[in-house]
């Protein structure tokens, strides 16, 4: 009797064993196809003439932030992107994309502003500067708008003429039209949108996002966190 209750324990010590095993297998694989999903769509996300707000040896973290120009919520986040990028500095590539949305008219026109400001190597400074001004050029007319973009370039010592033919090139509306289509691919809809290393991350709190990044940052060197 006793030999036999002892062969019944052994048999459930082992189901419990393969059951332990094939449900380990499974989360493994899991989280690959996640890992793998979130970088073949990088394509989407970092094109060639993508703007980069910093750079950092061999890209192999990057951040993506999808920005709506007159959303109050991307002009509230602006202190969260620039306390990442002094947080992480020289170890993550920050890239910007735009997402002006059809619920604010202005958005477009301030994309083309801060592309315009790029093509003389200014687009951190437009990208900031209507951020943080949004609430003096929103929901204006357009002629207002424009006519306010057009005061901060000449305060950022711009060319006019070459921002004035930048701002109504169609080079300039097909660039923000190819971040749009992209945005949509990534399922982005409305703000914040943001993607670390093909990821998007829903952060509650700033810790959220510095968090993903540290994850992602420990990965690349093959190192438990944390690994600062």
């Amino acid at each position: 009797m006793r030999s036999f209750l002892a062969y019944l324990a052994l048999l459930v010590i082992v189901a419990f064993c393969v059951s332990v095993a094939v449900i380990a297998d499974r989360q493994g694989h899991q989280h690959s196809a996640t890992l793998q999903a979130g970088t073949g769509t990088s394509q989407f996300l970092i094109r060639p003439n993508a703007h980069r707000l910093a750079d950092s040896p061999g890209g192999q973290v990057t951040f993506v932030d999808f920005v709506d120009m007159e959303s109050e919520v991307s002009s509230a986040l602006l202190p969260t992107l620039r306390r990442l990028r002094t947080q992480f500095s020289g170890r993550v590539t920050f890239v910007v994309r735009h997402f002006p949305t059809s619920t604010h008219p202005n958005s477009a026109r301030a994309s083309r502003a801060v592309e315009a400001a790029g093509k003389q190597g200014r687009f951190d400074a437009m990208l900031f500067r209507l951020l943080e001004s949004q609430s003096s050029w929103t929901g204006t007319d357009p002629q207002t708008a424009e006519a306010t973009f057009r005061r901060f370039a000449t305060s950022l010592r711009l060319d006019l003429g070459a921002y004035d033919a930048a701002y109504n090139s169609p080079d300039t509306a097909a660039k923000i039209d190819g971040d749009i289509q992209d945005g949509q691919r990534m399922g982005v809809e409305a703000m914040p949108a943001y993607f670390v290393n093909g990821n998007r991350i829903r952060p509650r709190t700033y810790d959220d996002l510095a968090n993903a990044i540290d994850v992602s940052l420990c990965a690349q060197r093959q190192l438990p966190l944390p690994c600062n």
